[in-house]
Formats: structure tokens, C-alpha cells, sequence
């Protein structure tokens, strides 16, 4: 297995003709760009220049796919997990490749914007990768390592090429189209969803010029199904500005969902990272147009009359998952089947199917219960011991079977539930959502993810943990399907912070014992404690100390306050020979990112000590880290190692 490196050109005009041999045995020849860093798929990689700077980070471990925002063409890229560049990559983040380049084609060279679709652990096929008829391997990737949220932000700063524009003639006019009615969108009319032109400006803080454009905001809605139903949605869909966005609605919610909603209107305010932009916008729900279905009325009846014709009606559900787009669809298959009374076994009925291939039947083995045999994975079984039951069927060994309905009379047509479902995985606690989207059946519909335990008529499952959900569609006809949904914990990111001392030196260092990833830092306290003990005689002058810690490039930290107090004479001593105890806390706060260190120097010397009969001098000092903060870095658990209390 390859590794992967990290190549720079570190000066100031173009490196021609690096020579490597990537991870799959193609010798490659690249020109070096200044001040670009490039990641290699190889087994060895060595330096040519002063100016080319070369880093090992490790062995791949992960496979990562990638697909271009413009053309939709598919690259796989053996990678590190660890690295600084993909330590925190998550499905849907884009990069702007300056230059990917094929290991079977050298000559095949991919820029653009690329959005990760999915990642994996190395395997043979890599199955977490691409579609392995249509991706293609690339052993080079360049770029600024900048994230963004999707294609739309990258594109913004990285416009996808246009073809040429060739003359045409004068359009003939055609009739305006009729809107979509449901779901309908509500949009701000303060600024527009895009303008043609980004707005360059200068931050006093920063040192590049960044591209804003201006923010849009929509409101993706779905109305409640009556003027008295709570079954409403709201979307906030948000282009433009600078991500994350701060969202307030007038009911005080602060997430981009809103659900359980009765009709009326529901103002928000969105603004972005920097508050360059604030957009107010309203949205409004409004109660669905009613429609009159005539359904066929469904028994109600809980036990089968002796001698009576049955209907067996199953449903067989597969769930499939599309790695594009994150969502799971549901292709649900109905079988239904007559079932005729044939006489008794076991002292109870018995019927069967006119093939013979279905039965149904009183069983009295370990256990006596109603069982269907058929053309199926497993039994159907039923615990009823009275009277064959029309409800509380269970699929035994029948995994695939999602429901189970026996019906008195002729089989009638039963509606059939099609459903995907959207998971998006908790980035640390209890942030995942479910969202289900019921595509046939007789709506309105019911949703749960606790197997049909509870329903709720809003399909947006928020604030869930990591775990497996049961998801249970039922539509009003009584009809049910089912699949299960797993939402995933992101790993857990682990960095110790450690306060090393030298007392030899009068030295300490802070240090992590791993690089932090790009755009995330810790800050943390460093805290300092003296302690001065000194007993004298009332003509001698009052001893004094020095012990102040200095932090290289801050300064000494500032005293944050001070007591003194009158301390019992030394053993053996008169009592009225008393002492004064002088303590003196002192603090500062730092900023550590990457891999930087902290160091610093501390002294501890008695200036005009007292000595002599019942006179003495006593100093200790304490340094350690305190409150510890983490910013952009999800999951992230920091590990404090102090040093013993008391330095002397």
C-alpha cells in the first residue's frame, strides 16, 4: 500500500519537471506551481531542490471519491484520514482542484470544483469509493485546501467554463408556464437570490481579498392538510454570504427546520458569518386543497368467522441506497392471495390457497400458535389462541416482508407505499435528522421511527442520536411499510495538551501531541500561583521575591489578585514572633493552531532573605492549564496533562 506526501514549491516561480513514481507504478513528470501544495499517491518521494519541500504524513487508509460540480465526471483518490486535509471531510464538502491527474493517463489532467460524495476504508474493490465503471484514479491532487459547504458557494468564486455563445435568431414567444402549487416557495424581495456580480472587499482582519455574494434566502414549505392539523414544514434554504449563517425565527427556533406547523405566517431573520448580509423574510403556510377520496371500507373485525373466505395481502420491501445523494428508496411489492376454508387440523380450521402453495393453520408443537406457510423467506405467526386473528401478524426468518394483512372476504386492491428517506448523520450529540418522503399510497400519511410505537403526522425527525431508527410509513387506508435508517456518530477527534517543565532551565513548553486541522484552534488558560512565607523581627527589612512567569512573544502574565495575611511563628519559636503569608495569582490566555508550540521561562528567587534566629523564608509556585475552548472542530475532546501542583 502507497502512502501519502505532501509536495511544495517554496519559491517564487515555477518548479518544471518533478519526477515521482506514484502508488500504481506510472511515472509522472508535473510542473511545480509556487506556494501550491500537492498530495502524491506514491511509495517514495525525495526532494530535487532546496526549494521543493517534502512531507510524509503516512500510509492510505481511506479511499475518497469525488465528483465534478460542472460535469458530473467521477475521480477516486487514495488518501490519509489523519492528514490535516481530510481529517474532518464529511459527504457533501467541495474543494477547487487546481489539478488532478490520472495515474493510467498522465495526460489526463480534472480541475474544477469536486464534491465529495462518499469515503471508505481501503478495500479490493474500494466499495465505499466510486462507481467502478465510471471513475477515474488520480495519484495528484492540488489545491488551497479551502472547504466548502456545496458546489453552489465553490462555483461562486470558481464559475463553472461556459461554451461559446453563437448567434441565434429572434426567439419566438411561448406561453408562460403554471406554477407548481405544492410545496410553494416563499422568497425575500429586499435582495435578489443572485446578482450577476460578486462584491470584492477587504477585512481589516485578514490579509486576502474575499469574493462575498450577495445572500438569498427561500423558504421551502409544505402545508398543513387541514386549517386544524399542526402537520406543517418550513425549509430555510440559504445561498450567498458567508456560511454559517445565524437564523432566528420569531418563535425563537434557531435550526433551518421548522415542523408540527398550523397555518399562518412565520417571519425569520437570517445573517451571515460576518453580518455583512441580514435578510428578513416571512413564510406562509396555508391549509392544502381537500380532496374527498371514496376508500373501501376496512373490517374492523379482530377474529376470522368459521367457514369464511380470507384474503392474505403482503408486502415485500427493499431499500436502496443511493451513495449520490445520501437517501434511502423504498420499492415496495404487494402479493395477495385467496385463502378457502379445507376442513380442520388440530381441532381448529384450516384454509388453503387454491394451488395449495398458501396455509393457514392451528399449530400445537413447543408452541401453539396460528402460522401461514407460502412461497416466502420464514413463516407468518400469530399467538391468538382462540380464534385465527385478523391483526397482530409477525414475519418470523422474513426479514424483507414489511407487512402482514388477513382480511375476511375476497382480496381487494390495497395501496402501495413508496418512500425515501433522507438521513443526515449527527455531527456530534444529538444533531441527526430523518426526513421521509412518501411518493405513492393514499395520503394524508403517518410516520415513526420507532416501529410504529408512536406516530406524528410531520415527516422531519430532528435531534436524534446516533443509532438504528425503524421507520414505519402508514397511509390512511391503514397500509404500512417499513425500512430501517442508521445514523452514524462522527469520530471522535483526541489531542492531548501538554505543560512540560524543565526546572533545570526555569523553562516550560505547551505542546499537542498531533497538528490541529486547518481553520481549527484551542485557547486556553495558563494559570500561576505564588505562595511567600517569611518570618522577621521588627527592626529587619521586609524581605521581597521574585518569581514571574514570561511567555516568549506575550510578556509576562499579569497579576489578577493578591492577599497577604499574618501566619503562626516557626516551630519553637515565641509566639509573638509571627509571619506574613503573601499569595499572588496570576493568569493569561492563549491561542494555540497547526502544530505551533508555547514556551516560556518562570523565576523563583528570594531577594534580602531573612536569616537568623526565628526568621525564615519559604517560596513555592504553581503553574497549569485551565479552561480549555475549541473552535471548528466537531467532536473534538482535548486532554490536559498538567505538571505535579507545586513547581519548588
Amino acid at each position: 500500500m502507497g502512502a501519502i506526501w505532501s509536495v511544495k514549491n517554496t519559491g517564487t516561480t515555477v518548479y518544471n519537471g518533478f519526477n515521482f513514481v506514484d502508488g500504481y507504478g506510472t511515472s509522472k513528470v508535473i510542473n511545480l506551481q509556487p506556494s501550491l501544495t500537492y498530495f502524491l499517491f506514491s511509495f517514495s518521494v525525495t526532494s530535487p531542490s532546496l526549494d521543493v519541500t517534502v512531507s510524509f504524513y503516512n500510509k492510505t487508509d481511506t479511499t475518497y471519491c469525488f465528483s465534478g460540480c460542472c460535469d458530473g465526471e467521477l475521480i477516486s483518490f487514495k488518501g490519509v484520514s489523519t492528514s490535516p486535509v481530510f481529517s474532518s471531510a464529511t459527504i457533501g464538502q467541495t474543494y477547487y482542484f487546481n489539478q488532478a491527474i490520472s495515474s493510467s493517463n498522465p495526460n489526463q489532467n480534472f480541475s474544477g470544483c469536486f464534491e465529495l460524495v462518499s469515503f471508505g476504508n481501503n478495500q479490493s474493490p474500494p466499495i465505499y469509493s466510486c462507481d467502478p465503471d465510471l471513475y477515474v484514479d488520480v495519484t495528484t491532487l492540488s489545491f488551497d485546501e479551502v472547504l466548502y459547504y456545496h458546489c453552489v458557494l465553490c462555483e461562486q468564486s470558481n464559475p463553472c467554463p461556459q461554451p461559446p455563445i453563437s448567434p441565434s435568431p429572434t426567439p419566438t414567444p411561448t406561453p408562460t408556464p403554471t406554477p407548481t402549487q405544492i410545496p410553494h416557495v416563499t422568497t425575500t424581495t429586499t435582495i435578489p437570490y443572485f446578482k450577476p456580480n460578486p462584491i470584492p472587499i477587504k477585512r481589516g482582519n485578514e490579509c486576502d481579498v474575499l469574493t462575498l455574494y450577495p445572500m438569498g434566502v427561500k423558504c421551502l414549505s409544505v402545508d398543513p392538510s387541514t386549517n386544524t392539523s399542526f402537520d406543517g414544514l418550513l425549509t430555510l434554504v440559504i445561498t450567498g454570504g458567508t456560511p454559517p449563517y445565524q437564523i432566528n425565527w420569531e418563535n425563537g427556533s434557531v435550526s433551518t427546520v421548522l415542523s408540527d406547523l398550523n397555518v399562518g405566517e412565520y417571519p425569520a431573520t437570517v445573517t451571515d458569518y460576518y453580518g455583512d448580509f441580514i435578510v428578513r423574510t416571512t413564510c406562509i403556510l396555508e391549509s392544502q386543497v381537500t380532496t374527498t377520496t371514496t376508500l373501501i371500507p376496512v373490517t374492523t373485525t379482530t377474529t376470522i368467522p368459521f367457514g369464511e373466505t380470507l384474503c392474505l395481502t403482503y408486502i415485500q420491501s427493499i431499500a436502496i441506497f443511493n451513495l449520490i445523494t445520501n437517501e434511502y428508496e423504498i420499492k415496495d411489492t404487494v402479493y395477495q392471495e385467496v385463502l378457502y376454508p379445507n376442513g380442520l387440523i388440530n381441532g381448529q380450521q384450516q384454509w388453503l390457497s387454491l394451488g395449495g402453495d398458501y396455509e393457514l393453520y392451528w399449530n400445537t408443537g413447543i408452541t401453539s400458535n396460528w402460522i401461514i406457510d407460502g412461497p416466502f423467506p420464514g413463516q407468518f405467526v400469530n399467538s391468538n389462541p382462540v380464534t385465527p386473528p385478523v391483526v397482530g401478524w409477525q414475519p418470523v426468518g422474513a426479514s424483507i416482508i414489511s407487512s402482514v394483512i388477513v382480511n375476511v372476504g375476497q382480496c381487494k386492491p390495497l395501496s402501495i407505499i413508496n418512500f425515501k428517506v433522507v438521513e443526515s448523520q449527527p455531527i456530534c450529540g444529538n444533531d441527526g435528522s430523518i426526513i421521509i418522503n412518501a411518493t405513492t399510497g393514499v395520503p394524508p400519511y403517518e410516520y415513526s421511527i420507532n416501529g410504529g410505537v408512536t406516530y406524528q403526522l410531520a415527516p422531519t425527525f430532528m435531534n436524534l442520536s446516533p443509532g438504528t431508527y425503524l421507520i414505519f410509513v402508514k397511509d390512511s387506508t391503514g397500509s404500512v411499510s417499513n425500512t430501517t435508517a442508521t445514523l452514524v456518530p462522527a469520530p471522535t477527534s483526541v489531542y492531548n495538551l501538554t505543560l512540560s517543565l524543565d526546572v533545570n532551565t526555569n523553562s516550560f513548553t505547551i505542546s499537542l501531541d498531533n497538528p490541529l486541522p486547518i481553520g481549527t484552534s484551542i485557547s486556553f488558560e495558563l494559570n500561576q500561583q505564588s505562595v511567600f512565607k517569611y518570618w522577621k523581627r521588627a527592626i529587619d527589612p521586609v524581605p521581597t521575591y521574585d518569581c514571574v512567569v514570561t511567555v516568549n512573544g506575550y510578556g509576562q502574565l499579569p497579576i489578577d489578585s493578591g492577599t497577604s495575611a499574618i501566619i503562626p511563628s516557626l516551630n519553637g519559636c515565641p509566639p509573638l514572633f509571627t509571619g506574613i503569608q503573601e499569595i499572588y495569582n496570576r493568569s493569561g490566555t492563549f491561542v494555540i493552531t497547526g502544530n505551533n508550540t508555547i514556551t516560556g521561562t518562570y523565576t523563583d528567587d528570594i531577594l534580602t532573605p531573612n536569616i537568623g534566629f526565628c526568621k525564615g523564608n519559604n517560596l513555592s509556585m504553581s503553574l497549569s492549564i485551565g479552561t480549555v475552548d475549541v473552535t471548528n472542530c466537531d467532536c473534538c475532546e482535548i486532554l490536559v496533562n498538567n505538571p505535579p501542583k507545586k513547581i519548588f
